[in-house]
């Protein structure tokens, strides 16, 4: 993949016809990461997901992770139930963390921010997530961070982060490590969004909800245009 994908392929479905199409980067890769936000996925869905993951790719390893779902919770929300040997489950504060440089030519306040290895490392990372007043598939990103350093004049600053609050940051640090995005619209409207591009899926998602959409898709694209020239 190149390092800023310019192609979207964008699909839409009632949540009862779902049949989750994953990337191309999912067909033989061993190693696949999936970000869940679990309070805000129906398990059908998730479940349909890594169905559609598993026909894609028989034999791969898959990782689930979520911010602040323990064992007991992921066993609660029932993702447990539709995984198999290849497969697990953990909180993003059990893996080994790597610090990323924010790849924007403006980065809005971090120069770096610290987040688990795998999100550059595996084959296929995938967001999969619900519409939220935060946001969408880019906003489920927003807790995978330990720490920040700040840009700029304050770039010897470490803070602790619990939630970025710069969503054109997240993109340009991990956010385009990842290769496809889910977005549940939830029982309300009763459908489910994805493709190979989080903005463009997020984008889809808001304008399906008949919600405005948000100014932070505008200023990433922009600011990948400055990337490209």
């Amino acid at each position: 993949m190149g390092k800023f994908k310019n192609l979207a392929s964008i699909k839409t479905a009632d949540s009862q016809s779902f049949g989750y199409t994953p990337p191309d980067a999912a067909f033989g890769a061993l190693l696949t990461l999936i970000k869940i936000d679990v309070k805000t996925v129906r398990l059908a869905i998730f479940g349909a997901v890594l169905r559609g993951l598993r026909r894609a790719n028989p034999l791969g390893r898959l990782v689930i992770i979520d911010r602040f779902a323990s064992r007991e919770e992921f066993v609660a929300s029932g993702i447990i139930d539709f995984m198999d040997d290849e497969m697990r489950a953990t909180t993003i504060t059990n893996l080994i963390m790597q610090n990323y440089r924010n790849l924007s030519p403006q980065p809005q306040r971090y120069a770096t921010l610290t987040a688990p290895s795998y999100l550059g490392e595996y084959e296929c990372v995938i967001s999969v997530g619900g519409l939220t007043e935060k946001g969408a598939s880019l906003a489920n990103l927003t807790n995978v961070f330990v720490e920040g350093r700040m840009k700029a004049d304050d770039e010897s600053e470490r803070i602790e982060i619990e939630q970025v609050d710069e969503l054109a940051d997240v993109y340009f640090s991990v956010g385009h490590f990842v290769h496809g995005a889910v977005v549940d619209l939830g029982e309300s409207h009763d459908k489910v969004i994805w493709g190979d591009d989080l903005l463009a899926v997020d984008e889809t998602a808001y304008r399906m909800a008949d919600k405005s959409i948000p100014a932070y898709l505008d200023t990433i694209r922009k600011l990948k245009q400055q990337t490209s020239e």
